[in-house]
């Protein structure tokens, strides 16, 4: 199992008074001013700690008895708790997690003793993403798989997001390097992403011979509690490592669900490769009305920008699923690229690798 928690986030609100001894006690290299009045705590940021001020938003500050005005968001990296400044560093198993929480509320006492505030007094968990790092062919192949996934959602329920409405996104983001897609029901949200590019725009240096995807989960609060996960209103710390191992226990069943399984399923091929695989489904019947019929609806997947808006056909989609082959074709360059689900997992189905290999030599 190579899933690990990425980050965790949570929120406490402070008063007035609490912003101004966090302003007193921090300088401004360490509490400095980002655009639209957003404070930045820096000094932990290299040991994996890293907390944002903002003025609380109206419904949330009705919501709460004191009408706190400030809204503090901290998020965790656990992995940079115990490799500070590391930015690929994973942590695997309970005990790690659990040392990385006692590292964490020691940040916790630092900032509490600097500036009298306890960040950790009514605070919730509000967020925790799962994350697995697959590494690929190449850069290029990363790019043509976040391109298909951004076609291949097709499960109700499931929207494509647009970048520039995440919390966490960067101006230099490039459209082709990043999939985001959401269940509100769910209240979950899922990211494919150019993690090469992402170690980029951060000043990393990166592995120029292979590409490098990130499939990431964000699990939010309302989903963590009827999941029940989370059994506390607030964050008790001694309780996170058992939350952070639970979540972690269910990591592949969870990506599954909610990452690869809204994604049409079948390994992706080329154009000239997928009808030839069409043509041997159909006994090479090329005149035939099943033949006809799976060709038309695999160019109807290819011309539009989601899968899920082409007028459903259950017989033709069970011809393709018979396959194992997914509608959506990639490119020429690529030749062949494994179901969502094979690549997440790490695995393929070597009897259409072959047959694509062998289609490729002749």
């Amino acid at each position: 199992m190579n899933e690990f928690i990425h980050t965790f986030s949570g929120v406490t609100y402070l008063t007035l008074p609490q912003f101004y001894r966090m302003r007193a006690s921090y300088n401004k290299k360490d509490l400095f001013c980002r655009q639209n009045e957003k404070w930045v705590l820096a000094r932990y940021a290299d040991r994996g700690f890293r907390m944002e001020i903002v003025f609380t938003p109206c419904i949330e500050k009705q919501k709460r008895k004191k009408h706190e005005i400030y809204k503090a968001v901290w998020i965790v990296t656990p992995a940079k708790l115990l490799y500070p400044g590391e930015p690929m560093k994973k942590l695997f198993t309970p005990e790690e997690y659990r040392t990385a929480c006692t590292l964490l509320a020691d940040i916790f006492q630092e900032i509490q003793k600097t500036s009298g505030v306890n960040f950790l007094y009514e605070s919730k968990l509000y967020r925790v993403d799962v994350t697995k790092d697959i590494t690929t062919p190449s850069e290029t192949f990363s790019q043509e798989v976040i391109r298909l996934a951004k076609i291949a959602i097709s499960r109700y329920g499931y929207y494509l997001l647009d970048p520039d409405t995440l919390e966490e996104k960067k101006e230099e983001w490039k459209d082709e390097n990043g999939v985001f897609f959401h269940n509100d029901n769910q209240e979950v949200q899922a990211k494919i992403y150019n993690k090469e590019e992402d170690l980029r725009i951060h000043g990393y240096d990166t592995d120029h011979s292979t590409g490098l995807l990130r499939f990431e989960l964000a699990l939010k609060r309302t989903f963590l509690r009827e999941k029940e996960y989370l059994r506390e209103k607030y964050i008790v710390i001694e309780d996170l490592p058992d939350i952070l191992s639970n979540i972690l226990a269910q990591a592949p069943d969870l990506m599954q669900k909610h990452i690869t399984d809204p994604l049409w399923n079948g390994a992706m091929v080329s154009k000239d490769i997928q009808k030839k695989f069409i043509r041997k489904y159909c006994d090479y019947k090329t005149d035939s009305a099943k033949y006809k019929k799976m060709i038309a609806y695999r160019k109807a997947c290819n011309r539009v920008k989601n899968i899920g808006k082409v007028k459903d056909n259950p017989t033709v989609k069970r011809y393709f699923a018979d396959m194992k082959i997914s509608p959506l074709c990639c490119s020429d360059e690529m030749g062949y690229i494994p179901a969502f689900a094979d690549l997440l997992n790490e695995r393929e189905d070597m009897g259409i690798r072959e047959f694509v290999e062998d289609l490729r030599m002749a």
